[in-house]
């Protein structure tokens, strides 16, 4: 099964923003259902263009992702078939923590 098609649009977030709904139109390709995902810079930036397209009417389909979501829908699968779990919330800076510290013990 081939790969949908991805597409890159980089522009001042104004016109970004203006232009979202028409660019997931375009994507829907006749199925309204259809899933698309757009990444996002941040959570403000997704909880912002989540309203918009809201007020301008419905986006089935639509996922919005920053990109540490997107980089754990694409690794977790890989760390359960290898048998190992995602580091909880707040792990990672614990472990930089730890690491830090150990760090500082061999000086």
């Amino acid at each position: 099964m081939a790969a949908p098609p991805k597409e890159l649009c980089v522009a001042p977030f104004h016109r970004l923003e203006a232009g979202l709904g028409g660019l997931l139109r375009r994507m829907e390709e006749g199925d309204s259902f259809r899933a698309r995902r757009v990444v996002v810079i941040s959570n403000l930036v997704r909880d912002r263009l989540q309203e918009r397209l809201a007020r301008r009417g419905a986006f089935a389909g639509v996922d919005f992702l920053t990109p540490l979501d997107l980089a754990r829908q694409i690794g977790e699968p890989h760390l359960h078939r290898a048998g190992r779990r995602p580091l909880p919330r707040g792990g990672d800076a614990a472990l930089a923590s730890r690491l830090c510290r150990s760090s500082e013990m061999r000086k």
